[in-house]
């Protein structure tokens, strides 16, 4: 089965105040996004917009594309506006002002790998990487919510969930923070 139609599975059984997952976002919104903000959106990150234009987990949330939502990733973007010519695109937050972001190029590895951007340390550097692509961050976002799971701090848990998050470089990994 595919990883996202797994995610949206679980979050759909999640109680939350509005019953319903919110609608997958559609391409001409994505493409205003991308022009206002001048960032490309990483195909993985544009196939779970399509599917689902944010979500709660709980105290945590996938982000999405509206200016009308709470958890809009253009708001973000305006209050970390550095983080457009730093190449990186918010696409969660963890109810705590701290916020994952995806790499954009290619300096963290070649998938786009998530970052964790921890408001205690400033916003202007990744406290951690915590996923080799958004396509392995969306069910460990899930499960480490639903679960009380270790992810991302203990390293073998981590690395068996996400074998390619050993080739990422460029921040320090959670187990050594």
């Amino acid at each position: 089965m595919d990883t996202y139609n797994e995610a949206l599975a679980v979050l759909d059984a999640l109680p939350r105040p509005d019953p319903a997952l919110p609608q997958g976002l559609a391409a001409d919104a994505l493409h205003h996004f991308e022009t206002r903000f001048g960032v490309h959106v990483p195909q993985d990150v544009h196939e779970w917009l399509r599917r689902t234009n944010g979500a709660f987990v709980d105290s945590q949330a996938f982000l999405g594309i509206a200016p009308d939502m709470p958890n809009d990733m253009g708001e973000v973007l305006t209050h970390y506006p550095h983080w457009v010519q730093a190449q990186w695109l918010p696409v969660a937050v963890d109810g705590c002002g701290n916020v994952y972001v995806v790499a954009l190029d290619a300096r963290y590895g070649p998938s786009h790998p998530v970052l964790f951007m921890d408001h205690e340390d400033g916003m202007d550097q990744p406290a951690y990487l915590v996923a080799s692509s958004f396509r392995h961050f969306v069910p460990l976002f899930i499960r480490k919510e639903q679960q009380w799971m270790a992810w991302p701090f203990d390293r073998a848990l981590t690395l068996a969930l996400d074998p390619e998050l050993a080739s990422c470089t460029g921040a320090p990994w959670p187990w050594d923070t």
